[in-house]
């Protein structure tokens, strides 16, 4: 039953990305305070990395849906967690194009 609420939010998540992707903004920020939000991630990570690990995440839990609640811990993360990070990729139009770009190049 987890399972099935993870992969429907994370389908939800990939849904609202796509619309993101193409909400005609051209992938820039709105002003500044968007940019520099997009530049580093929380605890100091980079935005760049915490989109590469959410790619990875998500092609391990496409490739084995059953499993997604034990792929997220392994990745020290919630189901909550993750959906709240799936909807802050789609939030933010650089990071959804960021994000749909490397989970394409993680797909075998």
């Amino acid at each position: 039953m987890k399972s099935r609420m993870v992969l429907w939010s994370l389908l939800l998540a990939l849904a609202v990305a796509a619309l993101g992707c193409a909400g005609g903004q051209g992938g820039q920020p709105e002003n500044a305070e968007s940019a520099a939000a997009t530049e580093a991630g929380p605890a100091g990570g980079s935005a760049q990395d915490e989109v590469q690990m959410a790619a990875a995440i998500a092609v391990e839990i496409e490739a084995a849906p059953d499993r997604a609640v034990e792929i997220l811990e392994s990745h020290g993360m919630t189901p909550d967690q993750w959906q709240e990070l799936m909807y802050e990729i789609a939030q933010d139009p650089v990071k959804a194009d960021a994000y749909a770009a490397a989970k394409q190049s993680a797909v075998p």
